[in-house]
C-alpha cells in the first residue's frame, strides 16, 4: 500500500536508460522533506527534517544552479533547457510543499504541544514593555543601520544572512530611498517571552526589530520593509597546477566566494514591488529564483525550539554502545586484541568517542607508540582527536597529519585546524594538486618484541564527533600486514608522491579501484553463466558513474541478482534483477559498502569491502579512497546483517519504481513494522548484552 508516490519522474536517457543527475538528487531531497511531512513522526524530528530540507537546497543552489543554469544557455539546447525548467519547477513545489508543512501542520502542532511561535502583536502590552527594554539594552547596540545614496553604494550582502530592507522617507518630504540592516547571528533567532509549566512562548528577534526599525533612522518614516535571506554560488573555475601555494590559493577563494554571485533569494510574500525592483536589480538575480512566503526563510532558525522542547516530541536518544575491547582497556591489551583478530566499528550504535577516538587517545599517551598518521577531511570545530594529536606530538611521537584543503564548506575550518597542529610541531601536508584526498585512515606505528608493528583504521566516514552521532558509519581495525604496508603506501603517496609498487588487497583511487570494480562485477556475471552462486549488495550514498552504472546493468540483465541500497543519487532505474532501495531515518545513512558473491557456496564466505567511496566519477578518478577487504567470517556475517536489516526495512524506506520515481510503503493489516535501524540497535544490544 503506497502512502506517497514522488512526484519526480527521472527523465532518462532511451539508450542507456540513465536517470538525470541532478532530479536523482532532487528525488532524495524530497525523500527528505516527506520525513517532515510524515505524521508518525516526532514532532521536533519532523522540524529537523525540515531543517535538512532546506539546508540541502541550500547547498544543491550554492553548487549546482549556476553550473546547470551556464551549461544550458551556452549550448543553446532544447533539452538541456527544459531540463533546467524541470529543475526550477520541482525546486518550486518543493519550496511550496514545505511552507505548507510548517504552516498548516507543524507550527500548529508546536502549538499543541506548549511550543508557541507568536507576532508581536499578540503580546500583552507587559511582554512588549519587557522586550522594548530588552532591545534597547542589548539589541539596538549592535544593529547597523546602512542607507544608499550617491555616498553610500549598496551594500554587500553575506550568503546566507538575514537582512531587513526598508523604504524610508524623510519626515520633511522627497524621494524615497533605500535602507537594510542585517540581523547579526550573534542573536538568539527566538526571544521567550512566556514560560507557564510546560508552556513556552516564542517571538521571532527578526519581528521585533522591525517593531522597532524605526528607532535606527531617526528623522526618516519608515514606509515599508522586507526580510529577505540570498545564497551565493560557491563553484570558481580553479588552476590547481598553476598555484604555487596550495593553502594560499583556497585562502584566497574562500575570501572570492564572499562575493559569488546571488543564486537564490527567499523573502516575504506581498513585498512592496520598489523594494522587491531594487534587491533584483542589484543583486542580479532572476524571477525564478526568487521564493516568497509568509512564513520562515531559514528553517533551521528552529533548532532552537527544537532543542527547548520535550524529549518526548524527539526521537528516543541513543547513546553509542561500547565494545568490551574498549572498556576499560589499557594500550596493550588493545593492541594485543588487534594482532588477534579485526574489529569492525559501526557508528553511532557504537560510540565513536570510546573507539576511534580512544584508539587515538590510547595512541598518544603509549611509549612504544613511535608514530601516527592520519588523513583528515572534515572534523569537529572542537576536535578531541586533534588534541590526542598535538599530545602524542608532546610525548615525542611522530605524528603526520593530511588535511585536504578543498573540502567542500570546511575549508576555513581544516585551515585552521593545519595551522594548529602545524605549529604544534606536526608535519601537515595539505592535499594534493589536481586530487582531493577523501580516504579515512589512520595508521599506528608501534616498536614491540619482534619489531615495529602497525596498525590501521580504514573507515567510510570522517573522523567528526559531532557528525558520527548522526551519521551511519564503519571502520575496520586491523594488523595485518597485507592490509597495513598498503596504508603504508597510500601515504607515502600522499605525503611524498611516491608511486605505490601496486595493491593487492585495498582498492584504492584513483589507481585501481575503478578496474577492479569492473572486474569484480565481471566476475559476478561469469559466476552466474557458469551456474556458479552469484550476487552482488551495494550500500552507497551515491550512484552517478555512467560506467560502473551500466556494468551493474549489464549485471543484472545477464541475470545476477543485484540489491542497490542507494540513500541519495542513483542515476540507473531497476530492471529485472535490479533492486533499488533508499532508507531515510533518525541517523543519516552514511557508511560504503561493497558485497560479491564470488561463486561461494555460503553468503558469508563473498568478498567484502568498505571504505570511503561513493560510485561517482569525481570518486573514482578525481579523489583519493580507499576501500578495504573485510576478511573475517566473522565480521562478515555482521556486514551481512545490515544488508538484511535494510532489506526487510517496511517502515522508513522508498523503492524506486521502473519509471525512476520512488514509492513509500506502509504496513498492511497483517505485517509486522520492522525498522532498519531499530533492528541494529536491537542487534548491538545483544551484541554487547546491553538492554
Amino acid at each position: 500500500m503506497l502512502i506517497y508516490k514522488s512526484q519526480i519522474m527521472i527523465k532518462t536517457s532511451n539508450k542507456n536508460h540513465f536517470n538525470d543527475r541532478e532530479l536523482a538528487w532532487l528525488a532524495f531531497n524530497e525523500r527528505v522533506l516527506q520525513q517532515a511531512e510524515d505524521l508518525r513522526l516526532p514532532l521536533l524530528e519532523r522540524l529537523k527534517f525540515l531543517a535538512i530540507y532546506q539546508s540541502n537546497l541550500d547547498e544543491f543552489y550554492m553548487k549546482r544552479i549556476s553550473v546547470i543554469r551556464a551549461r544550458a544557455l551556452k549550448r543553446q539546447d532544447s533539452n538541456e533547457i527544459s531540463r533546467l525548467e524541470q529543475i526550477y519547477t520541482l525546486c518550486r513545489q518543493h519550496y511550496d510543499r514545505a511552507f505548507e508543512t510548517y504552516k498548516q501542520d507543524i507550527k500548529p502542532s508546536l502549538a499543541k504541544n506548549g511550543l508557541k511561535i507568536t507576532s508581536w502583536e499578540d503580546l500583552s502590552s507587559s511582554e512588549k514593555k519587557k522586550i522594548t527594554s530588552y532591545f534597547k539594552q542589548n539589541i539596538l547596540p549592535v544593529l547597523t543601520p546602512i542607507t544608499v545614496d550617491q555616498g553610500h553604494p549598496f551594500p554587500h550582502i553575506s550568503s546566507l544572512s538575514l537582512s531587513l530592507a526598508l523604504k524610508l522617507e524623510k519626515h520633511t518630504g522627497g524621494e524615497p530611498f533605500f535602507a537594510r540592516v542585517k540581523i547579526p547571528k550573534i542573536f538568539p533567532v527566538f526571544l521567550e517571552v512566556q514560560r507557564k509549566g510546560n508552556q513556552k512562548s516564542f517571538v521571532s528577534i527578526l519581528g521585533v526589530i522591525r517593531h522597532h526599525i524605526s528607532m535606527l533612522f531617526n528623522g526618516s518614516k519608515v514606509l515599508s520593509t522586507l526580510a529577505f535571506r540570498i545564497t551565493r554560488n560557491i563553484e570558481f573555475e580553479r588552476d590547481e597546477e598553476e598555484a604555487e601555494d596550495l593553502l594560499q590559493m583556497i585562502a584566497d577563494e574562500l575570501k572570492e566566494r564572499r562575493f559569488g554571485h546571488t543564486v537564490k533569494m527567499e523573502c516575504e510574500s506581498d513585498s512592496d514591488p520598489w523594494l522587491l525592483d531594487i534587491l533584483k536589480a542589484e543583486l542580479q538575480i532572476h524571477g525564478q529564483d526568487i521564493y516568497q512566503n509568509h512564513g520562515p526563510l531559514d528553517y533551521s532558525d528552529f533548532n532552537q525550539i527544537a532543542q527547548s522542547g520535550s524529549s518526548r516530541l524527539k526521537f528516543r536518544n541513543w547513546s553509542g554502545l561500547v565494545p568490551k575491547e574498549f572498556q576499560k582497556s589499557n594500550s596493550n591489551s588493545l593492541f594485543s586484541t588487534l594482532r588477534r583478530r579485526d574489529i569492525l566499528l559501526h557508528h553511532p550504535y557504537e560510540s565513536y568517542k570510546h573507539t576511534t577516538e580512544e584508539l587515538i587517545k590510547t595512541a598518544a599517551s603509549d611509549p612504544k607508540v613511535l608514530g601516527i598518521k592520519v588523513s583528515l577531511y572534515r572534523t569537529d570545530k572542537d576536535s578531541r582527536l586533534i588534541q590526542a594529536l598535538i599530545e602524542a606530538i608532546e610525548n615525542g611521537k611522530e605524528v603526520v597529519c593530511v588535511i585536504e584543503l578543498k573540502a567542500r564548506l570546511d575549508e576555513a575550518n581544516n585551515i585552521g585546524w593545519a595551522t594548529t597542529l602545524e605549529q604544534a610541531g606536526a608535519h601537515i601536508i595539505y592535499g594534493m594538486v589536481g586530487l582531493k584526498t577523501h580516504c579515512k585512515l589512520i595508521l599506528i606505528t608501534r616498536k614491540e618484541p619482534r619489531g615495529l608493528k602497525c596498525y590501521t583504521h580504514i573507515g567510510t566516514g570522517n573522523y567528526n564527533a559531532t557528525t558520527s552521532g548522526v551519521y551511519t558509519d564503519l571502520g575496520l581495525l586491523t594488523s595485518k600486514s597485507s592490509i597495513t604496508s598498503e596504508v603504508v603506501e597510500v601515504f607515502h603517496y600522499l605525503t611524498g608522491k611516491a608511486e605505490p609498487a601496486g595493491f593487492k588487497e585495498l582498492l584504492v583511487a584513483p589507481f585501481n579501484l575503478r578496474e577492479q570494480l569492473t572486474d569484480l562485477i565481471s566476475t559476478e556475471i561469469s559466476n552466474h553463466k557458469n551456474k556458479k552462486p552469484s550476487g552482488i549488495k551495494f550500500k552507497l550514498n551515491n550512484l552517478e558513474d555512467r560506467k560502473i552504472a551500466s556494468k551493474i546493468i549489464e549485471a543484472a540483465k545477464s541475470g545476477v541478482h543485484v540489491e542497490l541500497y542507494v540513500r541519495g543519487i542513483c542515476v540507473i532505474k531497476p530492471t529485472k534483477n535490479l533492486v533499488i532501495k533508499s532508507v531515510v531515518d533518525q541517523f543519516l545513512e552514511h557508511s560504503r559498502i561493497l558485497y560479491f558473491r564470488s561463486g561461494e557456496s555460503q553468503e558469508r564466505y563473498g568478498k567484502v569491502y568498505i571504505g570511503s567511496a561513493d560510485l561517482m566519477t569525481r570518486n573514482l578518478d578525481r579523489r583519493v579512497e580507499v576501500h578495504a577487504p573485510i576478511q573475517s567470517i566473522k565480521l562478515k556475517t555482521q556486514i551481512l546483517n545490515i544488508f538484511e536489516c535494510i532489506k526487510t526495512d517496511n517502515t522508513q524506506s522508498w523503492v524506486m519504481n521502473n519509471d525512476g520515481a520512488y514509492s513509500r510503503t506502509v504496513l498492511g493489516s497483517d505485517e509486522k513494522p520492522i525498522n532498519f535501524q531499530a533492528s541494529l540497535k536491537k542487534y548491538y544490544q545483544k551484541k554487547h548484552k546491553r538492554s
